[in-house]
């Protein structure tokens, strides 16, 4: 599970593996490559291996969801 507080988020990045977002709390934007798509609870973000991609959390509150690996493996980056 991973946690983003108000305003925080990650850089623009990306990873050799797919993997998805599924939100569980907040209110976030996800960009994906050209894209981007404002998340709230029960969104699921599916990131192909080598796009780049950035999480914002727009909200108040702590924007929570969890990283799933394909395939699955232990994160190193």
């Amino acid at each position: 599970m991973t946690k983003f507080g108000p305003g925080g988020g990650s850089s623009p990045h990306h990873h050799r593996y797919n993997h998805a977002f599924c939100f569980l709390s907040g209110a976030g934007l996800v960009q994906l490559g050209e894209h981007c798509w404002e998340t709230k609870p029960g969104t699921f973000v599916k990131v192909p291996a080598n796009v780049v991609h950035s999480l914002t959390n727009l909200g108040s509150d702590e924007l929570v969801f969890l990283v799933i690996y394909d395939p699955p493996h232990m994160a190193t980056d």
